[in-house]
């Protein structure tokens, strides 16, 4: 353990300033990357949490729920859907790559919502009329 005389005060002093040049260094580094990755990253502006999207043309359509981008610039758009929800899967990460994924309009996810709903309605009757006491009944004889 180092004591109090000028030898060992010195030494610490010497440490000090070598740690505050390394945190120098790398605010500097860090500062630079976070110049890059702005520079590389071309997030669109129409891009925000809550945005309705339609996904690769209008093959499905969702809503924004979150947004990363990586170090090295890549965007990650996490999208929820009525069709994730049929199916009962989580909303999905995908890359943004220009004119995969576009803004639509909030009646075109509405329509969606509302034909994914009429989907579940009739799986739901084909459910309970499959499953039905009657059906279970008649299935036994």
């Amino acid at each position: 353990m180092d004591c109090n005389c000028e030898c060992c005060k010195q030494r610490r002093a010497e440490n000090l300033a070598a740690l505050r040049i390394e945190c120098d260094e790398l605010h500097e580094r860090l500062a630079k990357a976070d110049a890059r990755i702005y520079e590389l990253t071309n997030k669109p502006e129409w891009m925000h949490i809550g945005q309705p999207v339609s996904v690769n043309g209008n093959h499905w359509r969702g809503v924004i729920v979150d947004i990363a981008i990586s170090e090295r610039g890549v965007i990650m758009v996490r999208i929820d859907s009525p069709k994730g929800v049929f199916y009962n899967t989580p909303p999905e990460w995908l890359e943004y790559a220009e004119g995969q994924i576009e803004p639509c309009p909030a009646s075109a996810l509405a329509d969606e919502a509302a034909r994914f709903s009429y989907r579940l309605r009739d799986k739901m009757q084909d459910t309970t009329g499959r499953f039905s006491q009657t059906a279970l009944d008649a299935a036994q004889k």
